[in-house]
């Protein structure tokens, strides 16, 4: 004994307190950019997100505005190396399902 057990929500009338309070805070978060604490939704394992930092239409615009006015030579890609403007993708470390998108 003494382990985790999984959560998953078509148990939820069998939850704890202090489960259940897990489970509001956690759920009522929002993804950013950082990794945090979720209970997956697929597999039910609580645990960290995997963070993936993916292009946004910002970073292929900014890309492209500079190609327009000249900077052909390599330094339009300057907007695809910002991480500020990509969008991040948390998927369950346990099962690699995405379960949160920060955009």
């Amino acid at each position: 004994g003494g382990g985790q057990r999984q959560l998953h929500m078509s148990d939820a009338a069998n939850f704890t307190a202090e489960e259940a309070r897990w489970i509001i805070e956690v759920s009522a978060a929002p993804w950013g950019r950082d990794p945090r604490e979720f209970e997956c939704p697929y597999c039910g394992a609580r645990d960290y997100s995997a963070n993936y930092l993916e292009h946004s239409l910002v970073n292929w615009l900014g890309a492209g505005a500079l190609c327009l006015v000249g900077c052909w030579l390599g330094c339009c890609l300057a907007p695809l190396c910002v991480d500020g403007a990509k969008h991040v993708r948390h998927k369950c470390l346990a099962c690699g399902h995405t379960v949160g998108v920060r955009r």
